[in-house]
């Protein structure tokens, strides 16, 4: 079978943007921030922030500030679940993980967090709070922890079930 140059030159930039498209994938799966650690969990989004009035989405937060600001514009929609956190000064951070998973209820609703730094240490996050979304669906852990700032030490939070029961997912969420 003869084909045309035409043919030719559409089978291979297709072949090409195909090679592509496969890189972009396999480099954002690999660079992933957030490594799920059991398959029954799953981690829907994750917020850290210094800023001393935080808003947080039940859901998806790019979600929840889209159709927040649409109907800001008057188009419209439900109203997105939110809390809203006041943090004293810069020198707390909040971070916020939406969540769900096939555990039970209690499991759910007393998800264990800390943070390690790129030294090693370890920081466990005692003060926080979690909530069940209306649905009950999904789950939101939020902790606050008293943490200066740095520029040179990277982070990543983990999120382990009470009493050791196992680690459920690791974040990247790099300088805090």
């Amino acid at each position: 079978m003869m084909l045309t140059p035409t043919v030719k030159r559409k089978v291979i930039v297709g072949f090409a943007v195909v090679l592509v498209l496969a890189a972009i994938a396999l480099t954002v799966v690999c660079s992933w921030p957030i490594k799920a650690l059991d398959a029954r969990f799953h981690v829907i989004s994750v917020t850290a922030s210094r800023g001393t009035n935080q808003t947080i989405y039940v859901g998806n937060q790019l979600t929840g500030r889209v159709r927040e600001n649409l109907r800001k514009l008057g188009l419209g929609g439900n109203p997105p679940q939110k809390v809203s956190i006041t943090l004293r000064d810069r020198a707390y951070v909040s971070i916020s993980v939406v969540y769900a998973g096939d555990l039970t209820r209690q499991q759910l609703e007393a998800v264990d967090a800390e943070l390690v730094d790129s030294t090693g240490k370890v920081i466990r996050l005692n003060e926080g709070f979690h909530a069940p979304d209306p649905k009950g669906t999904n789950y939101l852990g939020t902790w606050i922890q008293r943490l200066e700032s740095t520029n040179t030490l990277n982070y990543h939070l983990r999120l382990n079930l009470q009493n050791n029961g196992g680690q459920l997912a690791e974040i990247k969420l790099g300088k805090l």
